[in-house]
Order: C-alpha cells, then sequence, then structure tokens
C-alpha cells in the first residue's frame, strides 16, 4: 500500500509538468498564429527544450551547435529530427526564416513527452 500512495503522490508533479509544458505551446503556438512571428516562436521553443533539458541533464546548459543538436536526438531518439532541431536553430537567428510552426511544434511536444515527462 506504501508504494502505491507514494506512487500516487510522484504522478502529481509529474502532471501537474506536463500541463504547465502543454500551456506554454498553447501560449507560443497562440502567439505565432497572431502575429507569425517565426523568430520568436523558435525563441520559445528553443528556451522550452533548454529549460526541460537542464532538468534532465544539468550539463545540457554547456551546449550547442552540433553538441546540442546529438544531445536532444540522445535524450529522445527520432522524435526531434535533426533536421527539424537545425530548422529551429537557424530560425531562432535568421529573421525572415521560414518553417511549418505546426510539424514543429508537434516535434517539440514529442521530445518534450519522450525526453522529460517520460523520464522524470
Amino acid at each position: 500500500v506504501a508504494r502505491g500512495a507514494r506512487g500516487l503522490r510522484r504522478a502529481g508533479p509529474r502532471r501537474r509538468r506536463r500541463a504547465a509544458l502543454r500551456r506554454e505551446l498553447a501560449a507560443l503556438a497562440a502567439a505565432h498564429a497572431r502575429d507569425g512571428d517565426v523568430a520568436a516562436l523558435a525563441r520559445g521553443l528553443s528556451s522550452l527544450l533548454r529549460r526541460a533539458a537542464l532538468r534532465r541533464e544539468p550539463r545540457a546548459a554547456a551546449l550547442d551547435g552540433a553538441a546540442w543538436l546529438d544531445f536532444l536526438e540522445r535524450a529522445a531518439p527520432g522524435a526531434l529530427p535533426r533536421e527539424h532541431a537545425m530548422r529551429l536553430l537557424q530560425a531562432t537567428y535568421a529573421p525572415g526564416a521560414q518553417l511549418d510552426a505546426a510539424v514543429l511544434v508537434a516535434a517539440c511536444v514529442r521530445w518534450l513527452e519522450c525526453a522529460v515527462v517520460r523520464h522524470a
């Protein structure tokens, strides 16, 4: 019985974390739908991924470029295809970059679910 009670207590924080991630993703998608600012969407998604990665692995803070892309792949293989992750990085710094926001948000959701929520 004690083991089951511990499991119930642990499920609460996971649910809250998952709900907070969903709210933040929804806010980013809604802002993009309103203003079409690809760079702002990319910055928001990148920031969210980075914060989530830090919860999983504190050393992720020092990663950039190829090392960051490698980490994203290792943390959740196949969830965020490298091509999408590269576009996300490029759009963060390239004004006028083009990307499929819905596809990118969906890939980020998959990564967050695999790498963070299930890992917790």
